[in-house]
């Protein structure tokens, strides 16, 4: 029996990292506008 038994709705670190690096993933475009706020000096994130 495999210690590794994950159900369909089980996500790991490694799918998250695979949507957040996929350009056809909704998850990259957020990705990609929290890096582009953080790095704007306009942006309240930026002074986090």
């Amino acid at each position: 029996m495999s210690h590794f038994n994950f159900g369909p709705n089980d996500r790991r670190s490694n799918d998250q990292r695979s949507d957040s690096m996929n350009p056809n993933n909704s998850n990259y475009k957020d990705s990609q506008d929290n890096r582009s706020n953080q790095l704007n000096p306009n942006h309240s994130e930026y002074k986090r």
